[in-house]
């Protein structure tokens, strides 16, 4: 099955992950990720709409999840250069999303965690259910992703709000989503995907040129500097190979 799926309407662009087993991040997620900015590429939409199957994402599965996958053969070798090359990889892949010419909504409903939190803060706009709630990986997994979970989250909400739940392993529910401002509205249960959609076609009402333009200018106040981003990375690519994660 194809597990990021596509169907444009009037120029916008729907994007549903799902993989079958929950929304497992690992290689094959990332490369149909990447194929899919690639296509998203080469016929720009207006929009893009992103959902997810049930949740919009989950956390890891446990030891077999695919995240580990790759990373297996380079503990004994204590290998960080290539580790962080499949992290940077994966990183690629969900920037891949957050490059196209158009706005990004994505619609959330349930838990969004793990990874694959990353994927959802690639977006522009997060419109959440009020049932929905959010983690990164849990630092008793032994790993730090490296993907951008904690990069994303600290340039929204600030390094101070979300250091406690993420050294403790907490999750956020979705109204301390939205006091955090990583989490951009919030709709009863069920929602999500209507509430994004009428959203969309409001955002796509406004002038085509000012519109990418403001948009432009707002990607660029978001992104986190560049330090950071290496940091998270290096730091990923460091749990990675320590092998913390296998016991």
């Amino acid at each position: 099955m194809d597990w990021v799926q596509i169907e444009r309407e009037g120029g916008v662009a729907t994007v549903r992950i799902d993989d079958g087993a929950g929304n497992r991040f690992g290689r094959t997620m990332a490369e149909a990720l990447r194929k899919t900015a690639l296509v998203l590429q080469d016929a720009p939409p207006t929009a893009v709409l992103l959902l997810g199957a049930e949740n919009f994402s989950c956390g890891l599965a446990g030891r077999d999840d695919p995240l580990f996958e790759p990373f297996r053969q380079l503990v004994q070798n204590r290998d960080a250069f290539r580790a962080q090359e499949i992290v940077q990889r994966y990183r690629n892949a969900l920037a891949g999303l957050a490059r196209l010419p158009c706005p990004v909504v994505a619609a959330i409903e349930g838990e969004c965690s793990g990874p694959m939190l990353a994927m959802a803060l690639a977006a522009d706009i997060r419109v959440a259910s009020l049932e929905s709630s959010f983690a990164p990986t849990p630092l008793s997994r032994g790993v730090i992703p490296g993907i951008g979970e904690l990069t994303q989250l600290a340039a929204r909400a600030g390094v101070d709000r979300i250091t406690a739940t993420v050294l403790t392993g907490g999750t956020w529910d979705a109204t301390e989503a939205l006091a955090l401002g990583f989490v951009s509205q919030l709709v009863a249960p069920g929602t999500a995907e209507t509430t994004a959609r009428n959203l969309v076609t409001e955002i796509l009402a406004q002038p085509d040129a000012t519109r990418l333009q403001a948009l432009v200018t707002l990607r660029a106040m978001a992104v986190e500097p560049t330090s950071a981003d290496d940091a998270e990375s290096q730091g990923g690519a460091r749990t990675w190979i320590r092998g913390e994660w296998q016991r």
